[in-house]
């Protein structure tokens, strides 16, 4: 009686013959697939002995966005025919894979994964009970603030069928991207350096795996700063006390007003500043000026004038990319690329903030 109970329960009846309802409890299989050029970007743009400080901390920076690890999951899967959510998943698993056993009845389904939503404190899922609507979202803000985690994600179409043993592999694509500027600093002091990127996605159609570009975003870069606990290294720790050292130096200077974003450098030290991202990727069609995305840097000057460089890069920033950019700064507050020739510079001296302003409607 209770075998029969299971499978009237779900939907299958041992007296017809038509078994087309029929389901079966089958395993999927989650994985996550980094392919990023992380390493090879840190080797090639940071490659001198003297770049081993640098490398480590955006190293370090980006281990939450650069991670096969997945912390949080979550899987929906859609009837093909209405696009409604029939069965979902979340799950926390903080590792590379994950397998789960359960029934689904016999049918087409558009199968949609995401990993690392928890945590990202920018992206928000929305309208997930039907697969067509399904997306990610960002803040209906100009600017945003970097993501905290690497977002991964995958569609497709599965087939449940009345067969045993069936087994489901989804696999997870990265589709964050990142930037980072190091900046030498040395011989000019300044009394703050602030940066920000423009056109990035907001957002992302998760069932045609489309950024979504109708209104792209501008992200504010922050200040990188060591994490002493994630340094191995004899050598580059001590060049991270060394560099704490400064920090609190430059506080001193300044005083508790100063704002985190507009640190001062230091003119006496060769530890670059560094600032950096990450966001949704970037169009793949460049502008009419040839540039696929701009970055905007602004020097406060010691006699308070401030200096704005606008950097126009002429190749995409697509996911699973890091993007270092490595620049000097001048007497002007002006900060100059110093090898990639894929990066344009103007400059505006004197700048000034157009301000805020409430106007009455």
């Amino acid at each position: 009686m209770l075998i029969l109970c299971a499978f009237f329960a779900q939907g299958c009846s041992l007296i017809d013959d038509d078994l087309t309802a029929c389901g079966v409890d089958f395993e999927m299989i989650l994985s996550m697939e980094l392919v990023t050029d992380l390493d090879l970007e840190l080797e090639t743009t940071l490659s001198a002995e003297t770049d081993i400080y640098t490398k480590t901390v955006l190293r370090n920076y980006f281990s939450n966005i650069f991670t096969d690890h997945a912390h949080d999951i979550n899987i929906g899967f859609f009837n093909t025919t209405t696009d409604e959510l029939v069965y979902s998943i979340f799950d926390t698993i903080d590792d590379t894979q994950s397998s789960y056993t359960f029934y689904l009845p016999k049918n087409e389904y558009y199968a949609i994964a995401l990993a690392n939503l928890a945590y990202n404190e920018i992206a928000q899922l929305a309208d997930s009970d039907n697969s067509r609507m399904a997306k990610l979202k960002t803040p209906a803000i100009d600017t945003l603030s970097t993501q905290r985690t690497g977002l991964f994600a995958v569609s497709r179409e599965i087939s449940v069928i009345d067969t045993a043993d069936q087994r489901i592999n989804l696999t997870l694509h990265m589709i964050t991207c990142a930037l980072a500027l190091v900046i030498d600093t040395t011989g000019v002091p300044t009394r703050g350096i602030w940066s920000h990127m423009t056109n990035t996605a907001e957002g992302m159609m998760l069932r045609d795996s489309l950024f979504n570009r109708d209104l792209l975003k501008v992200v504010r870069l922050e200040e990188i700063t060591p994490s002493k606990e994630k340094i191995s290294s004899p050598n580059v720790g001590e060049v991270v006390q060394s560099a704490r050292g400064v920090s609190e130096q430059r506080k001193a200077q300044l005083g508790t007003a100063q704002s985190a974003s507009q640190n001062t450098s230091d003119p006496q030290t060769d530890i670059p500043y560094l600032l950096g991202c990450a966001s949704f990727p970037t169009p793949d069609e460049a502008e009419s000026d040839g540039s696929y995305y701009q970055v905007k840097v602004y020097v406060t000057l010691s006699d308070e004038s401030i200096t704005e460089t606008t950097l126009s890069v002429q190749e995409p920033l697509q996911a699973s990319q890091l993007k270092i950019i490595k620049l000097e700064l001048q007497d002007d507050g002006s900060v100059l690329p110093t090898k990639n020739s894929e990066v344009g510079a103007s400059v505006k001296l004197d700048w000034n903030d157009g301000g805020e302003h409430n106007i009455e409607l």
